[in-house]
C-alpha cells in the first residue's frame, strides 16, 4: 500500500487492530487529541514510520502495535499510559531510547525484543514486573536500573542483550 500520510478526524478515540498494518510508505502520523487506545498491531510493519505523536489521552497500547517499525528512532509515551502490551516495540531496530511513564506496572513480554539500537531505558517505580523476553536481543543496551518495586522478572528477559550491568534503586 502506498499510503504515506493520514489525517484522522478528532472524533476517533480508538484505533482498531491492524488498522495500518504493513502500510510500508507511511512515514508520520499524528493521532487525534482524544485517542485513548492504540489497537493490537495497528502500525505493525510500517517500515517507513519515523515519527508518531501520541496524545496525552492514550492510556493503552495493545500487543504488537508498533512491531517491526524499523525506521522508528524515538517515541514519547504519554504520561497517562497504563497498559503497554506484549511485543509493542519488538523489532523496532532503530529505536534508541525509551522512557516508560509512571503508571505502567508491567513491561510486557517481548516488548523491546530485537530492538538492536536501544541503548537507554528509564523505568518508573510503578513497574512491578518485566515480562519474558522483554529485552531479548537488545544488543545496544549495556546497563539498566531496575526500580526496587520490580518483584517479577520473566524468563529470558535480558537474554542476548548487551547488558554488562544491572542496578536496583532503593
Amino acid at each position: 500500500m502506498s499510503l504515506s500520510a493520514v489525517a484522522i478526524p478528532d472524533r476517533v478515540i480508538h484505533l482498531g487492530s491492524n488498522i495500518f498494518y504493513a502500510c510500508r510508505a507511511l512515514t508520520t502520523i499524528n493521532l487525534p487529541k482524544n485517542t485513548t487506545l492504540v489497537g493490537s498491531h495497528a502500525f505493525h510493519s510500517c517500515i517507513s514510520l519515523v515519527s508518531i505523536l501520541l496524545p496525552s489521552s492514550v492510556s493503552s497500547i495493545e500487543e504488537g502495535a508498533f512491531h517491526g517499525c524499523t525506521a522508528l528512532k524515538a517515541i514519547s509515551l504519554p504520561p497517562g499510559l497504563m497498559t503497554l502490551g506484549d511485543k509493542v516495540f519488538a523489532a523496532c531496530s532503530s529505536l534508541e531510547r525509551i522512557t516508560i511513564p509512571t503508571g505502567v506496572s508491567n513491561v510486557g513480554s517481548g516488548v523491546f525484543e530485537n530492538c538492536t539500537a536501544l541503548s537507554a531505558v528509564e523505568l518508573p517505580s510503578s513497574v512491578l514486573s518485566i515480562g519474558d523476553y522483554a529485552f531479548h536481543r537488545s544488543s545496544a543496551l549495556t546497563d539498566i536500573t531496575l526500580p526496587s518495586s520490580v518483584s517479577i522478572v520473566g524468563a529470558y528477559a535480558f537474554y542476548s542483550s548487551g547488558l554488562t550491568a544491572i542496578s536496583v534503586t532503593n
